[in-house]
């Protein structure tokens, strides 16, 4: 919030072209102001995505990546540019059947949140299971404009849940 304001002790000192440029002094500033405090909100918004411990990237409505962070080039392996441009599938294991990607691919696209364990694998072949949330991203005019996934990679908690599982007689393949 701000005030720009003008005083005269002389009555009728501003003509309506004057009250008319002040105005517009004072729009321009006004302007100015919220344009620097979106600047302010974004760079947090980025130091905060940038600092984050999970990976995260984003992909344009069809699936194409445009964004990871660091932490998405140090869990995977894939540098930034080797990334964008692809799609999420040069993560692929082969542990999911098709059905859990159409079931993904069905969620989203309806506008809902997915949220589920999956296996990946690295740039250099080794798996690794993240806690992945994948959100839909909404225009202004309320259509999906691009796909924010977030991944919080926990293979050593899985991996010490299935040797406790085997120790108690229950088998499975996780990673």
């Amino acid at each position: 919030w701000g005030v720009f304001g003008l005083h005269t002790p002389h009555q009728r000192t501003f003509t309506g072209e004057d009250v008319n440029f002040i105005q517009n002094v004072a729009n321009v500033l006004a302007t100015a102001i919220r344009h620097a405090n979106h600047e302010r909100e974004l760079r947090l918004f980025r130091q905060a995505v940038e600092a984050s411990g999970h990976s995260i990237y984003f992909t344009d409505e069809t699936g194409v990546i445009e964004y990871v962070n660091p932490a998405f080039e140090e869990i995977t392996g894939y540098s930034e540019a080797e990334a964008v441009g692809s799609t999420p599938s040069i993560l692929k294991s082969g542990v999911h059947s098709n059905k859990y990607y159409r079931t993904l691919w069905s969620t989203i696209l309806a506008g809902e949140t997915w949220h589920n364990e999956i296996t990946n694998e690295t740039k250099t072949g080794e798996r690794y299971v993240a806690d992945q949330t994948i959100a839909p991203v909404m225009s202004e005019s309320g259509e999906i404009d691009h796909f924010v996934a977030v991944n919080a990679e926990i293979t050593e908690k899985v991996r010490f849940m299935h040797k406790c599982r085997s120790l108690h007689g229950i088998t499975q393949d996780i990673v």
